[in-house]
């Protein structure tokens, strides 16, 4: 490349947002909504910048720092210095990069790019027929990736889904979900998807708690006249507390929440206001986080709780003139993501969908007859599925588009990447000089990272990899004869046998004794029971010494010594 230090008078722009989590993790909630944000909205900023020569990226570094001091032992950190991550961002920031609205991980002389891929899915005939039930019967398809999948950086073609679903015959009679008993809040339900939500989950014996700023009397006296149980508050969903404790209130519980509501304040990022931006985070990120917060003291105490949280194809595929609006909804799914991690031993399933539907927010960028087309009542089956307890595993922490009658589910890939050796200096020259390798998803060695361990293991595996290894594995190749002739003599060596001797004593201690020795004190030792006998069971602390006849420093429980068959002083 170029040397980077030329002076250039050509007009463009260069960003990258750095530190993104592409995988959550327990305990970094905060972190992993802020981060992943960054997605969104640099896909967002890569599409609006592309006509002005302005390129933006996304790392996902893994480096030495006071902020990841605190969460790396020394011995990693004196591997993962910053220096493995200037190189990348050198290149990405030259003006011969073309590369924009990617993703990619570095660290430890490690570097592999990251892009979404999407299951061919599941189509079911979008009328009446399409139910929870349905959608439940063709469930292996919606996570299906070994045909059909493929790797948009947009939104599905859903007016070509919607065609192909009406010709399809009519979903064959399925289970009935039965939520007789739960209490379903639902966010944003006066109107649109959140309305018909609320009615599925009524349908189905929900008790429904109806949450939306403007008017939510009006879908609660709906279900009431259909012969449900609903309840409305009125309250902005940045208002949690409030929202949760009606539902507490009426109902005494609360077992499903669906994060619906939002706002639009479109406007290219140019001429975007400071206000419209936090107008719109506030209310889907925000508004999202505080529900959910309000109900996690509750859910956890039940042992039970399905969340169903709303993200755009915006938001992962980013979209001109929403930079706010793909922020904060890609920001709800690292939200959700980590989220899933810490609820599931709980039974607490966190899910995020990216509905394409017709509705009075929507009618504000799609056609009219479009927004006829696109019925809500065509994502509401997905909803009431991920409300329950039939999903299959895994039932948590994942992302699935829906709308037409079709359902897919979207995912990370990563290329295999490059190791650089890590005993010596990475340039940005040698970066480049991979980057076809870098970029390659093709070479049979891309993978689908999905739980927190992946989104490093491949840092981390690098850490051996040095420029002299080859070396040394040279000098070492020729095979040392006096050990191949030591093992020949081993082979061919036949044991004489050993006797040993064993009383009583000996098979107690060694056949119904675990014993657990202290390293800093080995005079100290402490044994507990493997496994007794029904009768005469002793206790299982056996830390108050007596000492027992005989060698070794074993000591044993007073109370255990009348069914101890040892002889005690």
């Amino acid at each position: 490349m170029e040397a980077l230090d030329k002076p250039t008078t050509r007009v463009s722009g260069r960003l990258y947002g750095c530190q993104i989590r592409t995988l959550a993790q327990d305990g970094v909630l905060t972190s992993t909504a802020a981060k992943l944000a960054q997605v969104g909205f640099t896909e967002t900023l890569a599409k609006e910048g592309v006509k002005y020569n302005i390129i933006c990226n996304v790392i996902a570094p893994i480096a030495a720092s006071r902020m990841t001091a605190t969460v790396m032992p020394p011995e990693v950190l004196d591997a993962l210095k910053p220096e493995w991550v200037v190189p990348l961002v050198a290149v990405l920031v030259h003006k011969s990069n073309q590369e924009t609205g990617s993703i990619f991980e570095v660290g430890g002389g490690h570097v592999a790019k990251l892009r979404w891929e999407r299951s061919k899915g599941a189509l079911l005939r979008a009328d009446d027929s399409f139910t929870p039930g349905a959608l439940l019967k063709k469930w292996d398809s919606v996570g299906d990736f070994s045909a059909g999948a493929e790797y948009p950086t947009g939104v599905a073609n859903f007016m070509e889904l919607l065609e192909d679903a009406q010709k399809l015959p009519p979903n064959p009679p399925a289970e009935n979900l039965d939520f007789k008993g739960k209490v379903a809040l639902i966010t944003g339900a006066g109107a649109g998807l959140g309305r018909i939500y609320a009615l599925q989950f009524a349908k189905y014996g929900a008790k429904i708690v109806v949450n939306d700023l403007m008017d939510p009397e009006t879908t609660v006296q709906e279900i009431q006249k259909l012969g449900g149980q609903a309840t409305g508050v009125k309250a902005s969903a940045e208002d949690g507390d409030a929202v949760v404790k009606a539902a507490i209130d009426a109902y005494g519980r609360i077992d499903i929440i669906v994060n619906n509501a939002g706002i639009l304040r479109d406007k290219a990022f140019g001429n975007m206001e400071d206000k419209m931006f936090k107008q719109v985070l506030d209310v889907h990120l925000r508004g999202t986080y505080k529900v959910t917060k309000a109900a996690w003291p509750y859910m956890l105490k039940q042992k039970f709780g399905r969340i169903i949280n709303t993200t755009s194809t915006s938001g992962i595929y980013g979209n001109f003139g929403q930079a706010n609006y793909a922020a904060a909804k890609c920001g709800i799914l690292g939200f959700s993501r980590a989220l899933a991690r810490e609820g599931k031993k709980y039974n607490i399933y966190v899910n995020t969908i990216a509905p394409n539907a017709g509705t009075n927010m929507t009618r504000t960028i799609m056609p009219e007859e479009m927004v006829q087309a696109f019925k809500p009542d065509y994502v509401a089956p997905l909803v009431t599925l991920l409300g329950s307890d039939k999903v299959p595993e895994p039932a948590t922490g994942r992302l699935f588009e829906v709308g037409s009658g079709w359902v897919g589910e979207t995912r990370w890939q990563r290329t295999g990447g490059v190791g650089f050796p890590i005993d010596k200096p990475l340039t940005p020259e040698e970066v480049l000089s991979k980057w076809e390798t870098i970029l390659n998803f093709d070479d049979g060695r891309a993978d689908h990272p999905d739980d927190p361990s992946a989104g490093t293991e491949k840092i981390m595996a690098n850490m051996e990899n040095r420029s002299s290894a080859a070396k040394k594995e040279k000098k070492s190749s020729e095979p040392n004869q006096e050990i191949l002739a030591n093992i020949d003599a081993a082979k061919k060596s036949k044991a004489e046998g050993t006797d040993f001797s064993y009383d009583e004593r000996d098979v107690i201690l060694y056949s119904e004794l675990k014993l657990r020795a202290s390293l800093q004190d080995r005079t100290n030792f402490h044994f507990r029971p493997r496994r007794w006998r029904k009768a005469n069971r002793p206790p299982s602390c056996f830390r108050e010494r007596r000492q027992l006849p005989g060698p070794s420093d074993l000591w044993c429980h007073p109370n255990f010594q009348r069914s101890c068959p040892l002889q005690h002083g």
